[in-house]
């Protein structure tokens, strides 16, 4: 019976970003042995609290090594890029729409489709840089970019035009959606496809 109960799925979700460590099978292999240890001598509550506890311990420690670092710099960097490379952008393209004749939406549909461009790549480069992290990459990404957003929507007021403008709110949450879509699909299909050329 203690056989069947396994560790926290959570916490190994929070261990399986950094399984791109080449000591990574050892220290999984090592926590569960001691947790089915302590399953057996305490039972599953003591078992899973302690679990949980060395998953954290495991996860701070893996943060701490190099490759790890720089990992989580490279998604910092990426959102870096984004943020400054993406506002030159858009500018020239409303210059370059303004003596263009007016059609309804399509400089919504050609901003998003540089957006998720420019996501796309930055999240194949990284990806193909960093093999075995892209787990950690994608998140780490998503929340950064999320974060800054925030910061933009706290610090810009724009949440006011939101109110009294639904539309532009609906068309920001899906921009939002489409760079972090962007990023995870590219980076998904280079894990992938660099996996399928180690195999």
């Amino acid at each position: 019976m203690a056989d069947m109960i396994e560790p926290p799925h959570g916490a190994n979700l929070l261990l399986s970003l950094f399984a791109g460590e080449s000591d990574f099978p050892q220290i999984e292999g090592d926590l569960r042995e001691e947790f089915h240890q302590i399953l057996a001598a305490s039972g599953p509550d003591e078992a899973k609290e302690w679990y949980w506890r060395e998953a954290w311990r495991s996860a701070w420690a893996l943060i701490m090594r190099p490759r790890v670092i720089h990992t989580l710099g490279s998604a910092a960097l990426c959102v870096a890029l984004f943020r400054l490379v993406t506002p030159f952008c858009f500018r020239w393209l409303r210059f370059q729409l303004a003596s263009a004749p007016r059609v309804p939406g399509l400089r919504f549909v050609l901003i998003a489709f540089f957006a998720i461009t420019a996501a796309s790549i930055l999240g194949g480069v990284v990806s193909r840089i960093w093999k075995g992290h892209e787990s950690l990459l994608r998140l780490s990404f998503m929340m950064l970019y999320m974060l800054t957003t925030v910061k933009f929507i706290l610090f810009s007021g724009i949440y006011s035009v939101w109110l009294s403008e639904p539309l532009r709110f609906a068309m920001d949450q899906f921009g939002l959606l489409c760079v972090i879509g962007g990023f995870w699909i590219s980076s998904l299909m280079m894990e992938k496809l660099t996996g399928v050329a180690r195999s």
